[in-house]
């Protein structure tokens, strides 16, 4: 949270240098020149809730800390958060809102499909954009300098995690379950297992979480021996499968 919340206060004292970047000056309502409007984009219903939950309540708690110890040069902030449910349709209406709301700088989106399909429409609107957990590379590539990225991506988490397995030697036969229909753990899968290759670890498994039951997982990972089985996207959803 005190990383979080770190990152939060450089992204809000870059307003400073950005008033006027943003689409304020198109907003349908007046707002207060003594403040700083600042926007986020994540889901907080449906099945990736948890994440957008997470990052709202992060920034909120950054923003209250900051407007507490006397905002950014005097100015306070207000924070207004819009749920899009993982949905890049629906993150696009967030957008629209908060653009008409006077938002300056947009903390978001949360999850890297809708980011990637807000991203340009911060381009053509040159809005100061960052995203605290969107993670594949295209995110950047979507803007034009206008966005930045606080996580690690997508490739360089399989690769280090297949170069931590075969560095400590915690396996040789190992298993993949991954969402094949997930760009998250359809890109962290892809680059782990040719890590794993490059590192001389053996495959023995891979399956597409969407198309197995929690039955032939247990099977197939006791028949196998597997000695590291790597669940390569979001936890809770696996989690839910096998332990439920």
């Amino acid at each position: 949270m005190k990383k979080f919340i770190s990152v939060m206060l450089v992204a809000a004292m870059a307003v400073t240098a950005l008033t006027g970047c943003g689409s304020n000056s198109g907003s349908s309502s007046k707002k207060d020149a003594d403040k700083y409007y600042i926007g986020g984009i994540g889901p907080t219903t449906g099945a990736t809730a948890i994440y957008g939950t997470a990052v709202k309540n992060g920034a909120q708690i950054a923003v209250d800390e900051i407007n507490a110890a006397g905002g950014i040069n005097g100015k306070q902030i207000e924070y207004r958060f819009e749920d899009d449910q993982n949905d890049a349709e629906k993150s696009v209406n967030a957008y629209n809102t908060l653009k008409d709301w006077g938002m300056q700088m947009l903390v978001g989106t949360t999850t890297t499909a809708p980011c990637i399909a807000v991203a340009g429409k911060t381009a053509s609107d040159n809005m100061f954009q960052i995203t605290p957990s969107a993670s594949a590379p295209d995110v950047l590539s979507s803007g034009n300098g206008n966005i930045f990225q606080v996580c690690f991506t997508d490739p360089n988490q399989g690769i280090a995690s297949a170069q931590y397995i075969a560095e400590n030697k915690l396996a040789k036969k190992i298993g993949i379950i991954y969402d094949s229909s997930d760009v998250y753990s359809s890109g962290i899968e892809e680059k782990f297992e040719a890590e794993l290759r490059i590192k001389d670890c053996r495959l023995f498994l891979k399956q597409h979480l969407q198309q197995i039951l929690r039955q032939t997982l247990e099977h197939s990972f006791r028949k196998q021996k597997m000695q590291v089985p790597i669940y390569s996207s979001y936890l809770f959803t696996i989690r839910k499968l096998l332990l439920s």
